[in-house]
């Protein structure tokens, strides 16, 4: 199932109810932003069963180094690298170290 929400508050509801297997998030969110909200993910997902969360953003990571260490999420990429081979480059290597 996919679903799409406007703001970061919106998004741990969705991942309560939906469950996904991939969240794609933009840093930049109305209220909660992209960062935080995966680290709600993280939280309540705490068993280690949650998501890949892949971070978006029209800026470039180094901008947001904090992703790292602490956001919980897969990657960050940036949109003008993003499109379908990296994102299945991102979902293999997260999941092999997951082992989803």
């Amino acid at each position: 199932m996919a679903g799409e929400v406007a703001t970061g508050e919106a998004s741990l509801e969705a991942v309560l109810l939906v469950r996904p297997d991939l969240v794609l998030t933009d840093i930049r969110l109305p209220g909660v932003d992209g960062l935080e909200a995966s680290r709600r993910i993280r939280t309540v997902s705490g068993d280690g069963n949650g998501p890949v969360i892949v971070l978006l953003s029209a800026e470039e990571p180094e901008d947001h180094a904090e992703w790292r260490s602490e956001g919980g999420a897969a990657a960050y990429i940036s949109k003008a690298e993003f499109g379908p081979d990296r994102l299945l480059a991102t979902w293999l290597s997260a999941t092999a170290s997951s082992g989803v």
